[in-house]
């Protein structure tokens, strides 16, 4: 069951392409070094070339790549506290309201005919 599901999901095939690809990046890497030096000096370069891979699919994320969301996360914020502000002023211009129908009410009151 948990076999198939993998399949379907197309794991399987992901990591055979993985460790083709990097099988024959490493293959590529010692026909060219191959040529050049020593075998110590061979295995050094090797070595870093597998390090500069592993560097490459460990991506650190900064600003740039995060710039996105910060950017709309602080739309929402603004938002929010426009929304904020129209409501405070709201309440207030209809408590002002109020208060003047309240005045007028008992202005019209105290009046004798």
């Amino acid at each position: 069951m948990l076999q198939q599901r993998i399949i379907e999901a197309g794991l399987i095939s992901h990591w055979v392409d993985d460790v083709v690809k990097s099988r024959a990046k490493r293959v590529r890497m010692e026909r060219k070094l191959a040529g050049k030096g020593t075998g110590d000096q061979a295995d050094k370069l090797l070595e870093e070339g597998v390090a500069d891979t592993q560097r490459d699919r460990n991506v650190v994320l900064g600003l740039q790549h995060l710039q996105g969301g910060f950017l709309l996360m602080f739309l929402g914020y603004a938002a929010a506290l426009l929304c904020l502000f129209l409501e405070v002023v709201t309440h207030f211009l209809s408590r002002l309201g109020f208060m003047k129908r309240a005045a007028k009410l008992k202005d019209h009151g105290s009046k004798s005919y």
